[in-house]
């Protein structure tokens, strides 16, 4: 048999009344944007072989924008070397093999405006000790905060304009401020 219509995502063949691929289980058909993202995340899982997403066994990472700017969606995956603002030796630095914390926790965050535009985060990290237990990265347009104190970590991910920058960082007594520039 003779078949025209390829697979999108493996290239088998396929038949044009097949809502599904045979082969990999892609959906052929038009699909809302929950099928959607739930494609993309397939793609990546296979594209980086990542058997599931979770603390402690994945080295490395993306990163995935979704954007539904015009009448279409659309999602962007990255690997994280394409991380705006994070300098090598900033990511080597916080390199430290650390056992799974029992407990991750989504800090309280409070922002105050200055009159110049700067915005300063100030997150409540009980129990972290130093600048050292703690990463701040600058994404594309966010900051991803993690802490860690004892067998608890903290995870914060704030929202920025893509231009803003990370002009100071300073932890006191559990206390992490964050000066932001827009």
């Amino acid at each position: 048999m003779f078949w025209k219509k390829k697979c999108p995502s493996c290239g088998k063949p396929i038949k044009d009344e097949w809502n599904f691929c045979p082969y990999c289980g892609e959906p052929l058909k038009e699909m809302g944007i929950e099928e959607e993202m739930e494609r993309e995340f397939r793609k990546i899982e296979r594209t980086f072989r990542i058997p599931k997403f979770g603390f402690g066994g994945i080295k490395g990472g993306i990163t995935i924008t979704i954007k539904n700017l015009g009448e279409k969606p659309s999602i962007e995956v990255r690997p994280l070397s394409h991380r705006v603002g994070v300098e090598k030796k900033e990511e080597k630095s916080f390199v430290k093999h650390r056992k799974a914390p029992k407990k991750i926790i989504d800090p309280k965050i409070d922002m105050k405006m200055l009159p110049d535009g700067r915005r300063v985060f100030v997150l409540n990290l009980d129990g972290v000790k130093s600048l050292d237990d703690v990463e701040v990265r600058k994404l594309r347009e966010s900051i991803e905060v993690k802490a860690y104190a004892k067998d608890m970590a903290y995870f914060k991910v704030i929202p920025v304009p893509p231009t803003a920058r990370i002009i100071k960082k300073d932890l006191r007594k559990g206390v992490l401020t964050l000066e932001v520039m827009p």
